[in-house]
């Protein structure tokens, strides 16, 4: 029984290659066909996959919805951060430290320029004993409404950002008008 070659195909066209030839094209690597090779330069050698680990590390702070989101950060965050950083008697630095997180994040959070992610929320309440989440679903009329959906989650299949999104008002700006 002849063995069999393993066919491989282009990643641009979808062509048969017999021999996996790399080509760099726009930064990425890939198998080309003879037709596509134009497009690309060679690389040579077998080429060694690059573990994701750089790309989750990379988008470190970028917020992952999992579910409806039931809480919401309270309105002074930044101000209660600093105050109970302060009273520790702790630095900016010393707080990033304890956080694993960059200076910059921080001095963002406290002056809340920014919002933290779930993950450095959790971080900071333990860390500073303080509370910063506070609840949506028991305070609002919505919460009924997002119950239910969680109920209903197997039986519909089209959820749109519209149907979980609440609007919190800035009290600062609403002040001014």
């Amino acid at each position: 029984m002849p063995r069999s070659e393993k066919i491989y195909y282009c990643e641009m066209c979808g062509a048969p290659v017999k021999k996996p030839v790399y080509y760099e094209v726009e930064g990425t690597i890939m198998i080309l066909c003879d037709k596509c090779a134009k497009y690309g330069k060679r690389v040579p050698g077998p080429i060694k996959h690059i573990s994701s680990r750089n790309k989750t590390q990379r988008n470190k702070h970028k917020p992952v919805i999992r579910e409806i989101i039931d809480w919401e950060l309270v309105s002074n965050y930044g101000e209660r951060i600093r105050r109970a950083r302060e009273r520790l008697g702790m630095s900016q630095e010393d707080l990033s430290r304890m956080i694993g997180e960059p200076l910059s994040y921080i001095k963002k959070i406290e002056r809340q320029k920014i919002y933290p992610s779930e993950i450095v929320v959790n971080k900071l309440e333990k860390i500073l004993g303080i509370k910063l989440k506070s609840s949506i679903i028991e305070t609002s009329a919505l919460g009924n409404e997002l119950e239910s959906m969680r109920d209903a989650k197997e039986s519909t299949t089209s959820t749109k950002l519209g149907d979980i999104l609440v609007f919190r008002r800035d009290k600062k700006k609403s002040k001014r008008k």
